[in-house]
């Protein structure tokens, strides 16, 4: 069931603020916030960190894509789909 999955990213992309330093560097969202022209407001109980340099960024998103990608298509080449069973 791929809900699983998504609800752990997503309870996990939603922990991000809450995290130390170290934790939060496995978050995209963590990546995410060295592109943004203004600093995003957080939670008041928000644990603050600097943001990564836009380069280390786009590689960390780049390498994080490519290898969400590359499960993705591990996922689906094991598939197997039966058309004449009815």
């Amino acid at each position: 069931n791929p809900m699983v999955p998504a609800v752990l990213f997503l309870g996990w992309e939603i922990l991000t603020p809450f995290l130390p330093q170290l934790l939060k560097s496995f978050s995209l969202v963590h990546y995410l916030v060295s592109f943004t022209p203004v600093p995003v407001t957080v939670a008041a109980f928000a644990i603050l960190a600097q943001p990564v340099a836009w380069w280390v960024a786009l590689l960390a998103l780049a390498a994080a894509t490519t290898l969400l990608v590359y499960l993705a298509t591990r996922v689906a080449a094991k598939l197997e789909i039966s058309y004449s069973a009815d």
